[in-house]
């Protein structure tokens, strides 16, 4: 027995001894491990390619890590492997514990000696790039970017405009660029993208003077300094630059010219400027007296007309012509008559329509009449301020300067028309004209008659004085007088007595409470439209079940008729049960 009790024993104590060096083991696995390896890409192990994730190595042992250099999402983004951590510390070949660190084009490949190591963190370190497509207008010597993949993130900074110069002469300009078709010049480089730089080739042109001609069409001061290549100069002489305006150019270079190459342009230029007379005038320019009809003058240069001279505010004396000076300079085209009147000036508020004594006919607010001729104004009504504002002007004659005599009016727009107490007068207004200062005073109820009325909802204005055209926005009810009274016998027991709005209905109680007596419509209408003043007397009488004009046939006192029924049945149920109770359970 005591050999059996030692031998038990022993198999227990080798079970418990194999359980601890079990759980020695596991410890050393796992709490105590060499390395733990986290990819969030796979990767190989010791040569074996292994899934993304978390992996353990244990001490003593030389580990074989590979981790692929890029992984392709599609073909404009992708990661690439930018470190391999150590404990968040980027691995260096000397680096303890790295028997072996060296890339290639597809991987880079680890070689570590756990022995080394204790509870160590291996992390490849992977970033996110972009492809970034480049284009160009214009083949660029040195591009300022280049297609290619780029970090998340990474900022482009490009100050515009960017130039290039080949030689002294001939240069690159860029000066836009396009990124997914927006312009740019500092942004980050967030998705894939689409870039295209913009640039001119150009060539450098000298003017010793600055002069004017047409580039590529448009009429432009020429200066020295850089045009694209392929440019239209045009400098012919005499340049026509508008009507009655043109330029004498003279130099060493005249003519059409396509930039493709440096030139000195030696030239200069003289803006001169047509004068036309309509009759034979004699002029004074550059010290000579002559007659002329008509010739070209330089800019700037003057000469002596008849003068036109103030007298005061309304009197002048005036050389007639569209265009006249006493001592004018020429700067632009001119054409100029020459007669010299005594003229008095005639204003108006208001364009008039006029009969001037020689038989003119004009329109004008504002005129210079020659002294002798008499204004004749018409009878009329003018309008100013897009027709809201009007002059009702009777005849009269001027011929001096005099003030007109008219009555001003002003629109007034009021929808719809409403009445309205105007100067102390009530007054239907509408789409109106009143005179200036007219005083008007909208009401608040309009009583049409005793039994009729217009009731003020809304107004943007209830009292004012006539001085602008206004828009007037009242919003009036017709309101009508609704008189009902019920009576039973010589007694009046229901009164109403209310204003109501045409074109709404008022209900009349079917049934109601008098005296504590119940009291029923003796009509089948119970409802009235307002569309007129209502003066009703209705009778009522006691309230009968069984009435044809009661309850029970009223289509309108259904409901009523519903419920007395519900409780006249509910109560003969009731009695019903009662007497079954009473005579199952007699006392």
């Amino acid at each position: 027995m005591k050999t059996k009790i030692v031998f038990l024993s022993f198999i227990v104590s080798f079970i418990i001894l194999v359980m601890v060096l079990l759980s020695t083991v596991n410890a050393v696995s796992y709490e105590g491990y060499g390395l733990r390896i986290y990819s969030p890409y796979p990767f190989y192990i010791n040569g074996k390619l292994v899934s993304p994730g978390t992996y353990y190595e244990g001490f003593g042992e030389v580990v074989n890590l590979t981790f692929p250099t890029y992984f392709y999402k599609d073909s404009v983004s992708r990661c690439y492997l930018n470190s391999i951590d150590l404990n968040e510390s980027n691995a260096e070949s000397n680096t303890p514990g790295v028997l072996e660190l060296y890339n290639s084009s597809n991987s880079t490949i680890i070689v570590l000696n756990t022995s080394d190591f204790y509870e160590t963190y291996v992390t490849p370190r992977y970033l996110q790039q972009y492809y970034v497509n480049v284009t160009y207008n214009l083949q660029l010597p040195e591009a300022p970017i280049k297609s290619g993949w780029y970090d998340s993130q990474f900022l482009f900074n490009i100050h515009l405009p960017l130039i290039e110069n080949i030689s002294s002469n001939y240069r690159y300009y860029t000066y836009e660029i396009l990124v997914n078709g927006v312009p740019e010049s500092y942004f980050h480089v967030g998705s894939p993208l689409n870039i295209k730089i913009l640039s001119y080739y150009q060539v450098y042109e000298k003017f010793i003077n600055n002069i004017t001609g047409y580039l590529n069409g448009t009429l432009v001061k020429l200066s020295t300094g850089w045009y694209n290549y392929g440019d239209d100069l045009n400098l012919t002489s005499p340049l026509y630059t508008g009507v009655g305006s043109r330029l004498i150019i003279w130099g060493n270079e005249v003519g059409n010219f396509k930039l493709t190459s440096p030139i000195t342009f030696d030239d200069n230029e003289t803006n001169q400027f047509y004068v036309n007379f309509t009759s034979p005038t004699f002029i004074k320019s550059n010290g000579l007296i002559y007659e002329t009809t008509g010739q070209w003058f330089n800019e700037s240069q003057k000469f002596m007309i008849e003068s036109s001279y103030p007298i005061n505010a309304t009197y002048r004396y005036f050389s007639e012509g569209n265009y006249p000076r006493y001592c004018v300079g020429v700067y632009g085209s001119m054409n100029i008559t020459d007669k010299q009147v005594v003229q008095y000036l005639l204003t108006f508020p208001v364009q008039l329509e006029v009969q001037l004594s020689n038989g003119t006919e004009m329109t004008f607010s504002s005129q210079w009449i020659n002294v002798g001729t008499t204004v004749h104004v018409l009878p009329q009504t003018a309008y100013a301020d897009e027709g809201k504002v009007r002059y009702i002007v009777p005849s009269q004659n001027f011929s001096r300067p005099e003030e007109l005599q008219y009555l001003k009016q002003y629109l007034l727009n009021v929808q719809p028309s409403i009445v309205a107490m105007v100067n102390g007068t009530n007054t239907t207004i509408g789409v109106t004209w009143m005179n200036a200062g007219t005083n008007v005073t909208l009401y608040k109820v309009y009583y049409i008659n005793s039994t009729t009325r217009m009731v003020l909802l809304s107004s943007n204005t209830m009292s004012f004085i006539v001085n602008s055209p206004m828009n007037i926005s009242a919003v009036y009810q017709l309101q009508d007088l609704v008189q009902v009274y019920g009576k039973y016998s010589t007694s009046i027991i229901y009164s109403f007595n209310n204003w109501e709005p045409y074109g709404s209905t008022v209900t009349i109680p079917p049934l109601l409470s008098y005296d504590k007596t119940l009291f029923q419509l003796n009509s089948t209408v119970n409802t009235i439209l307002v569309n007129s003043p209502k003066f009703l007397n209705l009778s009522y009488d006691p309230f009968n079940v069984t009435s044809s004009n009661g309850i029970v046939n009223n289509q309108s006192n259904s409901n009523f008729t519903f419920i007395l029924v519900s409780v006249i049945g509910i109560a003969a149920i009731a009695v019903l049960v009662y007497t079954v109770l009473i005579r199952r359970n007699p006392q």
